[in-house]
């Protein structure tokens, strides 16, 4: 005879069985890339649910000039290549912060969009 306490069948059950308000169980469960993922759709929603949000993000992407083409010219008007891809190199992370926030949280990003941008405000969802 053992002194510790003896568990039955009904009790084993119980503690195997996920339980919706141990919310503790859940989120070891939860793998962390699962949590990863949802806990950044939350924190978009979250900043594209207000309009300073909105604007905020919108100003990230007008000074990496993610929506327009800048050839880049040096100071006497001609081409210059090392400031193209300078412009290019700006312009691809502004590319890839819209698209990752619009798979995010598509709708307030089109909100943003219409709000920010001249040629989406007569866009209808």
């Amino acid at each position: 005879m053992s002194d510790e306490p003896e568990i039955t069948n009904d009790e084993a059950a119980a503690a195997t069985q996920p339980s919706a308000v141990d919310t503790a169980r859940n989120k070891r469960r939860e793998t962390a890339g699962k949590r990863r993922e949802r806990e950044d759709r939350e924190f978009f929603w979250m900043v594209t649910s207000s309009e300073a949000g909105r604007r905020f993000l919108h100003s990230i992407l007008a000074e990496c000039h993610a929506f327009e083409i800048r050839p880049g010219v040096g100071p006497n008007g001609f081409p210059q290549p090392e400031i193209t891809w300078m412009h290019f190199g700006e312009q691809q992370v502004g590319q890839r912060l819209y698209q990752t926030w619009h798979l995010k949280a598509p709708g307030p990003i089109m909100e943003m969009l219409r709000e920010c941008e001249p040629k989406y405000q007569k866009v209808q969802l």
